[in-house]
């Protein structure tokens, strides 16, 4: 009689832990829709990446954004070819880019869906904001939710994107 209560105070409590922990919804959720312009993180660190308006972070079980904070520089999308200088010298990312001869694409910083990369994997637009790749290795940019090679840095630092442009 003892071992079969001794079964039970034990194998209930476990089975219910592992029955509540399997059916978390928010396990490897990834929420889309976060507003235009906006970038995912919790603190002003994603403004390095001067395409993002402002920094929303999301409640993994509801998929909505709370804004954080603006971002003071920056810079507003432009159409390709459409020169982006401004009149302090336009944004640094988008020249290095333009002297390197490829313009940042779509999803260049990453967006909906595409959680943080493991370095050196980087998205485009942050190996363009050092002279030197800033440590990136692989480049990727997010389409689709996903993110997708786009390029690698090479041993001097420069960025080359793939022949296909990733695709």
């Amino acid at each position: 009689m003892k071992a079969l209560l001794w079964k039970v105070a034990t194998v209930v409590p476990v089975s219910l832990v592992l029955a509540l922990a399997c059916s978390d919804p928010t396990l490897n959720k990834y929420c889309t829709g976060i507003p235009a312009g906006g970038c995912p993180g919790l603190g002003t660190t994603n403004c390095e990446d001067h395409t993002c308006k402002a920094i929303y972070s999301d409640d993994p079980s509801t998929c909505e954004w709370t804004f954080v904070a603006a971002c003071p520089d920056y810079v507003p999308p432009h159409d390709a070819g459409v020169d982006v200088a401004t009149e302090d010298g336009g944004n640094d990312a988008d020249i290095r880019a333009r002297d390197a001869g490829f313009q940042l694409p779509d999803g260049a910083s990453g967006g909906p869906g595409c959680p943080d990369l493991e370095a050196p994997d980087c998205p485009v637009a942050t190996a363009t904001l050092c002279s030197d790749c800033c440590g990136c290795q692989e480049l990727y940019v997010c389409t689709g939710g996903g993110w997708n090679p786009w390029g690698q840095c090479s041993d001097a630092g420069t960025i080359q994107p793939f022949a296909d442009g990733g695709q």
